[in-house]
């Protein structure tokens, strides 16, 4: 799988941000996508490490646990696939535990915005 294949929903990204009174840069979802790739990497080079053959949640080390009912952010069958591209399979609790991780990243961005006086997410917000 390319690392330009899209993971993420980017007008679902626009609306949280939206609802977090702030406005999305033009470079910004591109920026976040590509940092996922870089995670889908990195969790399967944990599972590698640790001997597994699947993917779990917790190789994303997510920075918060997941939460019912929050908006789903990323393209599953993009997310499994680009696990999948790389030998491993994808446990059930991967998605969420991904997805919080994401919006994590967007309300730590947001802040930063906000702390810099601006109303505007820029790709240098991430926390990436």
């Amino acid at each position: 799988m390319s690392d330009t294949e899209t993971l993420i929903v980017g007008n679902q990204i626009r609306e949280v941000i939206k609802s977090l009174d702030s406005k999305t840069s033009g470079d910004l979802i591109d920026t976040l996508n590509k940092h996922l790739h870089a995670l889908v990497k990195n969790a399967t080079k944990r599972t590698e490490a640790n001997g597994r053959k699947t993917v779990r949640g917790y190789d994303f080390l997510a920075s918060e646990s997941p939460k019912e009912g929050v908006q789903m952010l990323l393209v599953k069958s993009k997310v499994i696939a680009a696990i999948k591209s790389t030998g491993y399979k994808t446990s059930s609790d991967v998605m969420d535990s991904f997805n919080g991780y994401v919006h994590w990243v967007i309300r730590e961005a947001v802040a930063r915005a906000k702390a810099n006086g601006r109303s505007t997410v820029r790709h240098h917000d991430l926390s990436v």
